[in-house]
């Protein structure tokens, strides 16, 4: 006769390795960002007054903590065929609703529909000469610098340090998604950012600061970059010297390498 003290430790057992396997997934997924998601894409660069057809269309996986309600997933590729595109749009490029002149999307001019949960938008200032020569558009990623006096006013060192990574551009000035220009004439001296809390609050402080510049990201570049020492003006003229003593001919190589391209 079958021990039921056995069958419920035997139970117990297997409850307890399902919900372990279960537990260092769930780790596992949040560390890499999230489930992944099947995301469309455009296979070929389209044309502002285009109409999307199947062929134009491809899907990508990404995690989903880095995919919100503007992206169009995999099972929504019926609803993206026919549709007319609002701007030039490049190969590879994530599909989001508001690429389109027609918007399947009713949230789409509602910034807080396009905040993920446990985020907030929090808009910065930006020098209008360094918002990315004004090319820099909603669903865009990007890091944020800030540059400070380290120690006294008066007689402390200006050093650059990167501050956020791989933070999701929400509004470029008052424009959201496609309503923003891509043609690089839009001109904006505020950025809108997705954020948490903590990081809001870490913003909040470098403003007060120190200057803040926006890097952009290329699109699939997801990855954040760990220990990333701060810049100092040394580090100016130490990499200055190095580019002086380079020998003449290393220079001139480089140079024509870059007129290739």
């Amino acid at each position: 006769m079958i021990n039921k003290k056995w069958i419920v430790a035997v139970a117990l057992g297997l409850a307890a390795g399902l919900t372990h396997f279960w537990y260092v997934d769930t780790l596992q997924a949040e560390a890499q960002g999230g489930r992944p998601v099947e995301v469309l894409v455009f296979a070929a660069p389209l044309t502002k007054g285009s109409v999307v057809e199947k062929e134009h269309l491809a899907s990508r996986v990404m995690p989903d903590g880095y995919v919100d309600e503007r992206v169009a997933r995999k099972d929504r590729l019926g609803d993206v065929v026919g549709l007319e595109v609002a701007l030039d749009l490049r190969s590879g490029q994530t599909v989001q609703w508001t690429d389109f002149v027609e918007r399947l999307d009713p949230n789409a001019n509602n910034l807080a529909a396009l905040i993920g949960s446990g985020e907030r938008a929090m808009t910065i200032s930006v020098d209008s000469s360094l918002s990315i020569s004004g090319l820099l558009r909603p669903g865009h990623r990007v890091d944020i610098l800030c540059t400070f006096v380290k120690g006294s006013r008066l007689s402390g060192e200006r050093v650059t340090v990167t501050l956020l990574q791989n933070k999701q551009v929400l509004a470029t000035g008052r424009h959201l998604g496609a309503q923003a220009p891509a043609n690089g004439k839009h001109r904006f001296n505020t950025v809108t950012l997705a954020v948490t809390i903590e990081e809001a609050e870490l913003l909040s402080l470098a403003t007060t600061q120190g200057d803040l510049s926006v890097v952009l990201r290329g699109e699939s570049d997801l990855a954040i970059v760990e220990g990333i020492p701060e810049k100092k003006t040394s580090d100016i003229l130490s990499s200055h010297k190095k580019l002086k003593n380079k020998p003449a001919g290393t220079v001139k190589s480089a140079i024509e390498r870059l007129r290739e391209k």
